[in-house]
This record gives C-alpha cells, structure tokens and sequence, in this order.
C-alpha cells in the first residue's frame, strides 16, 4: 500500500512539473516589429540615388521616409549632398572615387563609386 502511494505521489509530482514546464514553454515570446525602415543608395550613369520607405508586413504598405545622400570629406566628416523624403538623387561632378551613404545609423546602406 505504502508502495502505491508512493508511486502516485511521484507520478503526481512529475505531472505537475512537466504541466509546469510546459506552461512555461507555451507562453507568448516578445511580438517582433511589424515595420521597418527600408534604405539603399546606388550609383547609375553619373548620379547617385537613395530611396527609403517605412514598410509595414502586416499590411503591405510603404510609406515614403526621410533619406539623405553623404559623402565623406576629406577630414573624414559625412556631409549631406542631398536629401529627400522617399528618394534623393545627387548629380557627380568629376571622376575621383568616394563613398557615399544614407545617413548616420547603423543600418545606413552606402556605395563607393568614381563620382567624385
């Protein structure tokens, strides 16, 4: 008798932990972000052009976003050329490779071209 106790006591026990265990596991994780910033800068028959929207997935919509056009001085600062909502383009003046970019955060896009 004690033995059947004993048993369904730690039959018991394992059912709560692995009820608990699976509560666990089936919790909601963290929602990753539905909208996100889109960039990207290109070079094409003597000019430069950016273009960024903010893109939702759970609707398909684009709207137009805030994007400049930078390019490095030669002291190594970033110096807007030009600057749009959606689009941006910078017309190149001579021929000396530079690097250009589409803004200061991380995610920026930029592309080194002889646009100079």
């Amino acid at each position: 008798m004690h033995v059947r106790h004993a048993v369904a006591r730690g039959l018991g026990l394992a059912a709560l932990i692995a009820g608990t265990i699976v509560g666990v596991a089936a919790a909601p994780a963290a929602a990753a972000p539905d909208c996100i910033v889109i960039k990207d800068i290109s070079y094409y028959s003597g000019q430069i052009l950016a273009e960024a929207d903010w893109f939702c997935y759970s609707t398909g919509q684009s709207t137009p976003w805030p994007v400049a056009i930078q390019r490095q001085d030669a002291a190594g600062n970033w110096v807007t050329l030009a600057s749009g909502t959606g689009s941006a383009s910078y017309s190149c003046v001579g021929t000396a490779t530079k690097t250009y970019r589409t803004g200061g955060t991380v995610k920026d896009r930029s592309v080194t071209a002889a646009c100079g």
